[in-house]
């Protein structure tokens, strides 16, 4: 019975530990869309799946320039999780980090991103996330997010 008890104590520290664990708040509030329309850019962003298990270990971002010019962006992207009705940033391990380099989308062309899971310094657990990524055209700039779950 102690063993039992003592299991379930670890298992209940860990999993509020995790959570704990994010502190740092998003720059970038929770009216971040997932796509746009106006006279710089015409995108969408979007997972391929809407809802994933805590044992995915990627997940996909289709990123779409349905405007009539070229849109510029990078390889960093930030992943946030929300918990209690704000933004959180989800760390990255310390040993990750991203190039600085300048990718162009074409007019009406698509690419993909990809959120690698072991690259996070946090466990995916039950909520709502979001892959946040910013393009830049013409010395405009847009932020977009493509929001996902992950559910056991």
């Amino acid at each position: 019975m102690k063993k039992f008890l003592l299991l379930l104590i670890l298992i209940i520290v860990g999993c509020t530990s995790q959570e704990s664990d994010l502190q740092e708040l998003s720059e970038f509030g929770s009216d971040v869309p997932n796509g746009i329309e106006n006279e710089h850019f015409h995108m969408q962003m979007n997972t391929t799946s809407q809802t994933y298990s805590s044992n995915v270990e990627q997940i996909t971002v289709v990123i779409n320039n349905l405007g009539a010019d070229m849109v510029g962006f990078g390889e960093y992207y930030q992943v946030e999780k929300l918990k209690d009705g704000l933004w959180y940033k989800v760390p990255f391990l310390e040993s990750v980090a991203f190039i600085e380099i300048g990718y162009m989308l074409e007019a009406g062309a698509s690419t993909e991103s990809t959120l690698k899971v072991k690259d996070l310094d946090h466990q995916l657990t039950d909520g709502t996330y979001r892959m946040v990524k910013e393009f830049w055209k013409d010395g405009s700039k847009v932020i977009l997010a493509a929001e996902f779950s992950i559910a056991n």
